[in-house]
C-alpha cells in the first residue's frame, strides 16, 4: 500500500484515523498508538465538524490566558489540556472536534504480548 494505515481507537472515535505507518509492516489488528505534532490538530466546535480524522470531546474547564485559552478537554478516557484561539466562543460543557491532518498523523506498533 501507500504506507496508511487505518487506526481504530477505542473510546475516542467512531470512525478510523488514517495515518502513516511509522515502522515495519502493520497488519489488522496490530495494537498501535498514534502521534501527531500539536501544530497540526485543529480544534472546532463539533456542529462544524466535516470530513474524516476528528476525534470528539468536550470542553470540562476553561481558562482564559490574555492572548487565547487553555481548555482541559476529556477525549475518551483522557483529559488533555488543548490551547484554543481567543477569538472563538468558547464554553466549558461544550463538544468540540480535534481535527487530524491525515498526512501528519503516525501510527506506532506496540509491542507484542
Amino acid at each position: 500500500t501507500n504506507g496508511m494505515v487505518a487506526v481504530q481507537v477505542d473510546g475516542i472515535s467512531d470512525s478510523p484515523i488514517a495515518a502513516k505507518a511509522a515502522a515495519g509492516a502493520m497488519k489488522v489488528g496490530d495494537k498501535a498508538e498514534i502521534s501527531i505534532r500539536p501544530e497540526y490538530a485543529e480544534v472546532v466546535p463539533a456542529d462544524r465538524a466535516n470530513g474524516a480524522n476528528n476525534v470528539a470531546g468536550t470542553i470540562e474547564d476553561l481558562l482564559f490566558t490574555g492572548e487565547g485559552f487553555e481548555a482541559r478537554t476529556r477525549i475518551g478516557h483522557e483529559t488533555i489540556l488543548l490551547h484554543l484561539n481567543a477569538d472563538g466562543a468558547w464554553h466549558e460543557g461544550q463538544n468540540v472536534a480535534l481535527h487530524l491532518r491525515e498526512e501528519a498523523v503516525t501510527a506506532w506498533p506496540l509491542d507484542r504480548p
